[in-house]
């Protein structure tokens, strides 16, 4: 249950705010020497101001690929490239992607819920295994099947918080 909020996290860090991070390209995947890496094992990746990020390869070979996989990643930025190093201007929001982004987080996090109880029902049925094969007694089965319960309602909760506070820095201006 902890893994599934743990991925709900990470997946939550990719999902564009208003504000440059570097998580937002860090997981771009670009093709290099042959293979498709992730962007963070290329490069550098920097936040000099609140809207630029600047990306710095660590060979320069790879910088026109870099600016082509950002450019394709479909997150709306148009890198430009300066010598050795790429700029990416973080544009704000419009009310439009900002309505798009806040659906994708709620995904993700009913995602994350359905993980979660997948998890409870996993193990609600091994404790109804052991009291049928006479492992545990009915109270132990119930005490068991009550903690369970109250560990998934505080992970849901746990989700739940979590999207609410990315919901509420998307619909920040």
């Amino acid at each position: 249950m902890q893994k599934a909020v743990e991925h709900l996290l990470e997946e939550l860090l990719s999902v564009r705010s208003g504000r440059a991070a570097p998580s937002l390209l860090e997981g771009i995947k670009v093709s290099a020497y042959g293979n498709q890496m992730a962007l963070r094992e290329l490069a550098g990746i920097n936040v000099p101001e609140p809207r630029l990020l600047v990306v710095q390869p660590w060979d320069q070979n790879n910088t026109d690929a870099i600016a082509k996989a950002i450019r394709e990643s479909q997150m709306g930025f148009n890198p430009i490239v300066e010598g050795n190093i790429i700029r990416v201007a973080v544009p704000s929001l419009t009310e439009e992607r900002r309505a798009d982004l806040i659906k994708i987080v709620s995904e993700k996090g009913e995602t994350a819920r359905v993980s979660i109880r997948s998890v409870r029902r996993e193990v609600m049925e091994e404790i109804d295994k052991s009291e049928k094969a006479g492992k545990i007694s009915k109270d132990d089965a119930k005490r068991h099947s009550e903690a369970v319960q109250k560990l998934t309602d505080e992970m849901v909760g746990e989700v739940d918080k979590v999207s609410r506070n990315k919901e509420a820095e998307l619909k920040e201006i």
